[in-house]
């Protein structure tokens, strides 16, 4: 009879082992889970849009440079900017709705504000175009240039810091998984014994 017990509980103590192993993997897995869930639908999104502001952006620039060029008309210039200012805007407005946190909403409306002042440094450009006065014109593009710049590098402060989210949700992640599974040596080899 005691060799009964004695067996039911050691099979009882692995069982139950394994139950709780069991529980904690399935805890680490939904945390590995969220962790993946959070960087494929908040950070990534987020770095693909600022990619999509710096290339609207960037086409915005050089439509400016076409215009000191001069090669183009005046009026193929003046539809194409129209066309590359809505991109930007619209490219602006898209990246308000993967905003996920507070730091990062003070990031883009830094960028709102630096792009605004590009802006109004750039309609002195493009008075100068309109004008017809191509000295004054090249001098004000070369004002726009610190405007532009100083928007850029708020961007690329903002792609660091989906960069550094998404960094933080992998290292979460493997922590997690690292948990698990030397829980799942640890109970595999208590239950060999």
């Amino acid at each position: 009879i005691k060799l009964k017990w004695i067996l039911i509980s050691i099979i009882g103590s692995v069982i139950a082992a394994l139950v709780v192993q069991g529980g904690i993997a399935m805890k680490s897995l939904e945390k590995i889970r969220a962790n993946s869930t959070q960087i494929s639908t908040v950070w990534m999104p987020s770095v693909r849009s600022l990619g999509e502001i710096k290339f609207t952006l960037t086409n915005l620039r050089l439509v400016d440079a076409r215009y000191v060029m001069g090669r183009d008309s005046a009026a193929s210039l003046e539809t194409l900017n129209a066309a590359r200012e809505k991109a930007v805007e619209t490219a602006l407005k898209a990246h308000q709705s993967y905003i996920a946190a507070p730091e990062e909403r003070l990031i883009a409306e830094d960028i709102a504000k630096r792009y605004a002042a590009y802006d109004e440094v750039r309609g002195g450009f493009l008075a100068s175009f309109r004008a017809g006065d191509q000295s004054a014109m090249v001098d004000a593009f070369e004002m726009t240039r610190p405007a532009y710049m100083e928007l850029m590098k708020v961007i690329d402060d903002d792609v660091a810091y989906n960069d550094h989210g998404a960094a933080a949700a992998e290292a979460a992640s493997k922590i997690d998984y690292a948990n698990a599974f030397w829980l799942t040596v640890a109970v595999g080899g208590v239950s060999l014994l």
